[in-house]
């Protein structure tokens, strides 16, 4: 009898971790199908060098109900977060490349060289989607896009 619940809650685990990595591919399906663009309300955050963003749920292909009810561990996973985050970065690279060239020279260093983005925080309020991170991964995006075109 033993053995038959250890089995049951090793067919449950591999069920649960199946269903996971099938709404994870639904929900980043959905997202990128959707062509997500319209980066609404790109302003500073709370700390030095913090920045949010607010991309429409509509234009994610999300509902509140699908934000709510299936997808929210999902995109509060890190790693699906960290992956959206950047995407629509690099999708919009020349709109959030303005944030770099309208800072001042003498705020430059002390803001974008001393910290260092290492992941996106996000939030969801009625039908936005908020991204936070930190400027220094602008920089980034740009300098992998200049090495690679020279």
């Amino acid at each position: 009898m033993e053995e038959f619940f250890v089995e049951m809650k090793e067919n449950m685990k591999k069920e649960n971790k199946e269903l996971k990595h099938t709404l994870n591919r639904k929900c980043l399906s959905l997202i990128l199908s959707s062509h997500p663009q319209e980066i609404l309300d790109l302003r500073k955050g709370r700390d030095t060098g913090d920045l949010v963003f607010s991309i429409s749920l509509e234009e994610c292909g999300l509902s509140s109900f699908d934000l709510c009810e299936k997808y929210k561990p999902v995109i509060l996973n890190s790693y699906i977060g960290n992956f959206l985050g950047e995407f629509l970065i690099r999708e919009n690279i020349d709109r959030f490349a303005r944030v770099l060239t309208d800072l001042d020279t003498t705020e430059y260093i002390p803001i974008v060289n001393s910290w260092s983005h290492k992941k996106f925080g996000i939030e969801f309020s009625g039908d936005l989607l908020s991204f936070y991170f930190h400027v220094s991964l602008i920089q980034k995006i740009l300098m992998e896009d200049f090495r690679e075109s020279i």
